[in-house]
């Protein structure tokens, strides 16, 4: 009994530790909201430098004359520096479908001219996109399912961060929205 009652309490201990250190661990990977600025930039630089290249195809229909097509995107920012002296982003872009660049080049934005950042799903994006350019019959699924963190600047420039996974883009986004906070600009709704 006592030997049962022994092995339960250094069970209890270890899980309660291991959920400790867990929970050390995510609260690590949480962007820095109430930090500083410094710690934030830092926080995204570090972040958005460790996606990598995102992957994913997106597949077309058009329900006007039943056509359907596949296109395979490539999408990464590398390079990244987010400078707090100076409250700017830097980053290389690439972006190529079907292995065909569509863009390739150093961009970056200052914080302060930031008037909205929201995180879409890609095929929102494509579908919008579609619709607008009059392609109303024109329809997208995107697989595997991605995600796009829009830096909303005056007339209508924006930069893209593109993600596999939601809850990145969503932390990604809530730093930015703390950092564009302490470096003066002003968000809209």
């Amino acid at each position: 009994m006592k030997k049962d009652l022994l092995y339960f309490v250094l069970v209890l201990f270890f899980a309660s530790a291991a959920f400790s250190a867990q929970q050390k661990n995510l609260q690590s990977e949480r962007a820095p909201v109430d930090g500083s600025l410094e710690a934030t930039m830092k926080f995204i630089q570090e972040k958005l430098n460790s996606i990598g290249p995102v992957f994913y195809v997106g597949h077309a229909h058009d329900s006007a004359n039943g056509h359907d097509w596949t296109t395979k995107f490539k999408d990464e920012a590398s390079e990244v520096v987010a400078n707090p002296s100076i409250c700017r982003i830097r980053y290389h872009w690439f972006t190529s479908a079907n292995g065909d660049v569509a863009m390739d080049k150093g961009v970056g934005f200052a914080l302060k001219d930031v008037q909205h950042i929201r995180v879409l799903p890609r095929e929102e994006i494509f579908n919008a996109d579609n619709a607008s350019a009059g392609h109303v019959s024109w329809s997208a699924k995107v697989e595997p399912p991605a995600y796009v963190l829009l830096v909303q600047r005056p007339a209508h420039v924006e930069n893209h961060f593109v993600f596999l996974d939601e809850d990145m883009a969503k932390q990604i986004a809530k730093a930015l929205t703390h950092a564009v906070e302490l470096c003066g600009g002003k968000l809209s709704q």
